[in-house]
């Protein structure tokens, strides 16, 4: 972070994203302590209307060498990219750069096409050369703050998903996965707007093992 601009650097096919928090009012959270100590027996008393929520707003992609500039890149270096079928893509399979290990004389396929280290790799058009994007803060919390809004609409205070945006190398939304992981409640507010200034933004980043059993929304969460 420099000043209100988050910078965001990845190479190779785990990922970063930045999540967007929005906690209960204070308000919801006295009036819900409230009901809880004038409550003798214990239990019942009101449910707090107002939840905490989070957002996936930007997230980096995973430098897979079947992403057309990544393929063009390495077959121009003289590598070749395998690519699964589509069904076996769609299922999990991943593209692999092959190359040649220097030491064992072996064959392997690298499954990602940007990577640190891998220098074998490197001699077919595999770089280490993070793709790099710039945010402003105070522009990510109002885009929050909106979401919210637009959930609690829709909803009418009832139940809203975690929304994850896919962004592309220039940092432009190109798919959005609101039904991804759990659903929980928006923060409505008693139909008050959610204020920017209220809105946190974490930096969280997954390994890709991690990524392949557990949604970013389910992450952040």
């Amino acid at each position: 972070r420099m000043d209100d601009d988050v910078y965001m650097a990845n190479a190779g096919d785990s990922r970063s994203f930045l999540a967007a928090y929005i906690p209960p009012s204070a308000s919801a959270s006295a009036a819900a302590a409230e009901s809880r100590t004038d409550d003798d027996e214990g239990e019942g008393g009101t449910e707090e209307t107002e939840r905490a929520a989070v957002y996936v707003l930007r997230a980096t992609r995973e430098d897979k060498p079947h992403l057309p500039d990544e393929k063009a890149r390495v077959e121009g270096e003289g590598g070749t990219v395998m690519v699964p079928p589509p069904e076996r893509l769609a299922a999990g399979a991943t593209s692999r750069v092959m190359y040649i290990d220097s030491i064992s004389g072996n064959q392997y396929g690298l499954a990602m096409s940007r990577s640190i280290g891998d220098w074998d790799a490197g001699r077919y058009g595999v770089i280490p050369d993070p793709l790099v994007e710039r945010y402003s803060l105070g522009e990510l919390k109002e885009e929050a703050a909106r979401m919210a809004a637009e959930d609690c609409d829709e909803g009418d205070k009832g139940e809203g998903a975690s929304a994850e945006v896919e962004v592309d190398a220039g940092g432009e939304p190109v798919a959005e996965r609101p039904d991804e992981g759990k659903k929980k409640k928006p923060p409505c507010r008693s139909g008050k707007p959610v204020d920017p200034a209220d809105v946190k933004i974490f930096a969280v980043s997954a390994t890709d093992g991690l990524l392949d059993y557990v949604p970013l929304d389910l992450i952040a969460d």
